[in-house]
């Protein structure tokens, strides 16, 4: 048995919308699972100024109108407070092509994720590629948006590029 009077604890939640009723957004289910944990007086402490540690847990992001996924946001430990961003520490994102194949697999060893507007950004390393491995990227400092899929790194940016990666995406002729 643990310290009954400790601050920590985990908790490890796989989500799927079919599951427990996830609309579009998975940011329901981070902060439901938050804020189940705040409501236990015996999880954290009564104080409501101190953040919940959640350990493994994903925000999904689904196509509009269907139950395919568009991105996944992976973290291995972060602090939630109601109405703060969230410090994120190992961080994953995939995105996915409408018909599920994987497409990009972006990682950092931290960040901030804003639940206002869906970005998670840092000043940190990051490194992205993509699924088949043909393209490489990484650099220091990023800007992600999940709802636009759209990644920005800013500084020290290093891109590889293997293979044939230009012709196989071109138009099939």
């Amino acid at each position: 048995m643990g310290n009954p009077g400790a601050r920590l604890f985990r908790l490890k939640t796989s989500l799927h919308p079919a599951l427990i009723g996830l609309g579009k957004n998975g940011l329901t289910a981070l902060a439901a699972s938050a804020l189940l944990v705040l409501a236990n007086p015996w999880a954290v402490p009564s104080q409501t100024s101190e953040a919940a540690i959640v350990k493994e847990f994903k925000i999904p992001d689904y196509y509009p109108n269907t139950q395919n996924l568009k991105t996944l946001l992976i973290g291995a430990e972060a602090k939630f407070q109601i109405n703060q961003p969230i410090p994120i520490k190992g961080l994953l994102i995939e995105t996915y092509a409408s018909d599920g194949k994987t497409n990009l697999i972006i990682q950092a060893a931290d960040c901030i994720y804003n639940t206002e507007n869906q970005t998670a950004s840092s000043n940190g390393h990051l490194q992205m590629r993509t699924a088949d491995g043909r393209f490489h990227l990484e650099g220091d400092g990023f800007l992600w948006r999940q709802t636009e899929s759209k990644l920005v790194v800013s500084n020290r940016v290093c891109t590889m590029i293997y293979g044939d990666f230009f012709k196989s995406q071109g138009p099939k002729r």
